[in-house]
């Protein structure tokens, strides 16, 4: 009997192997995942599978959007863009109306930027590619609420440090580039 159940496990074995190779699991990501998901049912095909109407070892595929750890994943680049920035972005066009009614000075606009607006975006911008159009956007957005309009000085100079005369506004891009140099950090230190 034992016999039996080794060979059939070796003959299936070649099919279980190009079948894992076929779906990328949610369980990859970090080991703290919410209770409430269930592994089994949020798996989706990649690259030449995407399409397919398969479904190895009864798990189900879905076609939406899968939200994992605050982030949505799905082959629709559009879709990413859309779920994970744009949403935001709109939220935070809502969130700079409502604080641009009060009368702040120019470093209570700043500290509002930093502590409000920024940490919208640092967790999804140091995991998913972000677009450049987006950073540009969000860089429009938010200078125009610090002068409201046109900029007043350079967006160089207000990026300084206070003693050469800036405001230490956050530069966006430089942001990016650090969230993402400090995965590699991450990665090659070996620490969570």
């Amino acid at each position: 009997m034992k016999l039996d159940v080794a060979q059939s496990t070796l003959t299936a074995l070649p099919q279980l192997i190009k079948s894992c190779l076929c779906i990328l699991p949610v369980s990859l990501v970090p080991s703290r995942i919410p209770p409430k998901l269930n592994l089994f049912g949020n798996s989706m095909w990649i690259r030449s599978k995407r399409h397919s109407k398969e479904k190895p070892f009864g798990i189900k595929w879905p076609d939406e959007p899968i939200k994992a750890l605050g982030a949505y994943f799905t082959y629709d680049q559009k879709l990413v863009k859309e779920k994970n920035f744009i949403e935001r972005l709109d939220s935070i066009k809502k969130l700079i109306n409502i604080w641009s009614t009060r009368g702040l000075s120019i470093y209570g606009k700043v500290t509002i930027v930093k502590s409000f607006v920024i940490p919208k975006y640092i967790y999804i911008c140091s995991i998913l590619p972000t677009p450049k159009e987006l950073l540009k956007e969000l860089n429009k957005i938010l200078f125009k609420f610090l002068w409201k309009g046109v900029d007043k000085v350079t967006r160089a100079s207000v990026i300084n440090e206070y003693e050469e005369g800036g405001l230490r506004m956050v530069d966006l891009q430089c942001m990016v580039k650090s969230l993402r140099l400090a995965w590699l950090k991450r990665i090659f230190s070996g620490t969570n």
